[in-house]
């Protein structure tokens, strides 16, 4: 997952895009704050619903590239590879220029903007909530809230109780 000229673009690479959904909205305020979801279910029998993208609580649906994984598809994420949060894996160099506030990882569901988010009813602006169901074997769940150092223990450390530090 990443901005690419201000598009969300995610994939999945190996030697060559095995899949990929490139979005045609493009997010320039580099000043705001953006509540992305990425859902992969591979298992589903629609193509288009194997790859979802919400931005702030709406579900994204034109992209200039739409091609899907196919069904029951294994990829890199949660499986035994090394893993990256706003890095590119094995190089240098490609890191995400932003901030992130909090990282969930669910493992074994797909779920909706509504796990993670609501609108306000007073303002009627998008904002974040505290997930509250279970984040699986190897999810996790990442604050960035103890910045004391950069360990695994501290600025790392997982919050959801399964113990999945970076």
């Amino acid at each position: 997952i990443e901005f690419n000229n201000n598009s969300i673009d995610v994939y999945y690479y190996q030697g060559g895009y095995t899949w990929r959904v490139l979005t045609t909205a493009v997010y320039r305020d580099t000043s705001a704050w953006y509540h992305v979801i990425v859902a992969v279910d591979t298992t589903q029998a629609t193509a288009s619903n194997r790859v979802r993208i919400y931005v702030n609580g709406s579900e994204v649906t034109a992209f200039s590239t739409a091609s899907y994984p196919s069904q029951n598809a294994d990829g890199a994420i949660n499986n035994t590879v090394a893993h990256n949060i706003s890095g590119l894996s094995g190089s240098s160099g490609f890191y995400f220029n932003g901030y992130l506030t909090e990282v969930n990882f669910i493992d074994g569901q797909a779920l909706t903007p509504s796990s993670f988010g609501e609108t306000n009813t007073v303002t009627g602006v998008w904002g974040p909530k505290r997930y509250a169901g279970t984040y699986g074997t190897n999810g996790f769940y990442l604050k960035f809230a103890d910045n004391s150092n950069t360990t695994a223990a501290t600025l790392g450390k997982d919050s959801s109780g399964n113990g999945n530090n970076w």
